[in-house]
């Protein structure tokens, strides 16, 4: 009788862990299935939460830290997906494999020199894993402003994946960031053809249609950008833009104020609510949020005039006219901005094009974007005398001294040695 009680107990306890084995089988491959349609989806950061439960409950797995490291990447978190690396590595996970997610971090990263002479090798073994070779190498080529050799990628991408939206939505981003506005939509469009419920294909395509001036058309993008993600502020203040130039200052009122109770800071918010006190008769109020907005940003040419007229209507003219000058300055390199962008578009290696696009932009609109030009140049130049010379300038206003030297050494050693690159 005893030993038949144990024969029992021994069966439920068997029972019991051949119930919660096939439980933790079950539960794990439902996880799995997540982790591969979250990553396929590009939802990289549901991806990586999901990847980081599962390292919780087995952190030694090596197939986990290596997709970590590949979410990790996508994101743009460069030091974690270098550590989840080195851990795929100690855990034996494919040699080729990691250092294959080596050179797509590298690349991502910026760090061309060291990754791009490896990038054909990668397409020739690439098999499905293509479209990760692309984007990473494509976002690097961005960071250096190498639009050329990333439309070749691009163009490689959308023909073997013709139902990929992911290289239009590269490629619509690229035009934004030489604010060739139809061509960003036209991209943002092909992008929404194949995934209609694409968020940031939505948001880029409204952001396009606002830039030329289609206001009504951005206002139903921005709204199907809200209902999809009532928290996204970026769109509600796109709207209360839109909704402010149709004449429909109350809603844009409201929406300007919701943004600012998340982000008090928010620029466009601020711009926002200090154009539609201008807009009332209220020049006085316009200054509180107007002031604060053209300090953050005194490239922006919107913050600027808009800070000028309430400065004027406030009777402090000499001020007002101070401001007025630079926007009719920025104003008058606008047209000469929109051709020199289309030039390097078509010729990405005439470097006078590149440097005075780099200046204008430097000068008179974004001064971050402008650097970038300019080190774009001498990435294709070192030796280029006019280059050195606007850097040494620009950060000895700025009073960084060690950087104005180096430039300053620079456009001398190019002087004495008669670079014919000099862009006068």
């Amino acid at each position: 009788m005893r030993r038949a009680v144990w024969l029992t107990m021994l069966l439920a306890v068997s029972a019991i862990g051949i119930g919660l084995a096939v439980w933790h089988s079950g539960r794990e491959t439902g996880r799995r299935q997540q982790i591969e349609a979250a990553l396929a989806a590009r939802d990289t950061a549901q991806a990586r939460d999901l990847l980081l439960a599962r390292a919780q409950d087995d952190s030694a797995d090596a197939e986990t830290q290596f997709l970590l490291a590949r979410a990790e990447r996508r994101l743009n978190n460069f030091p974690a997906a270098n550590q989840h690396l080195a851990g795929a590595r100690e855990l034996g996970y494919g040699a080729q494999q990691v250092e294959g997610e080596e050179l797509l971090l590298l690349a991502q990263s910026g760090h061309l020199d060291r990754a791009e002479p490896h990038l054909a090798r990668l397409l020739e073994e690439a098999h499905g894993d293509l479209p990760e070779i692309c984007e990473a190498y494509v976002v690097g080529y961005f960071r250096h402003l190498k639009f050329d050799a990333a439309q070749r990628l691009l163009d490689r991408w959308q023909q073997e994946y013709p139902d990929d939206p992911q290289p239009h939505l590269l490629r619509a981003s690229m035009w934004a960031h030489l604010e060739q506005w139809s061509k960003a939509e036209q991209a943002a469009r092909e992008a929404l053809q194949r995934a209609p419920e694409h968020e940031t294909a939505r948001f880029g395509l409204a952001g396009a249609l606002y830039r030329q001036n289609r206001y009504h058309e951005a206002a139903t993008e921005y709204e199907w950008c809200l209902e999809a993600d009532p928290q996204r502020y970026e769109a509600r203040s796109g709207l209360a833009d839109c909704l402010f130039n149709l004449g429909e200052n109350d809603r844009a009122r409201a929406l300007f104020e919701q943004v600012l109770a998340n982000d008090p800071e928010h620029f466009g918010a601020k711009l926002g609510m200090g154009q539609l006190a201008l807009s009332d008769g209220r020049p006085d109020e316009a200054l509180n949020w107007l002031t604060p907005a053209a300090r953050t940003r005194p490239f922006d040419l919107g913050a600027r005039y808009h800070l000028a007229l309430a400065l004027k209507a406030t009777g402090r003219e000499e001020e007002a006219g101070k401001h007025f000058d630079y926007v009719r300055a920025a104003q008058a390199q606008l047209d000469r901005y929109a051709v020199l962008s289309d030039v390097v578009a078509r010729e990405p290696g005439n470097l006078a094009a590149r440097h005075e696009l780099g200046v204008i932009v430097l000068r008179y609109f974004d001064p971050a974007k402008g650097l970038g030009w300019l080190e774009s140049v001498l990435e294709r130049d070192p030796q280029h005398q006019s280059t050195h010379r606007v850097l040494a300038e620009y950060f000895e206003r700025r009073e960084e001294r060690e950087r104005a030297a180096y430039h300053r050494r620079m456009c001398a050693d190019a002087e004495s040695q008669g670079n014919g690159s000099s862009v006068h």
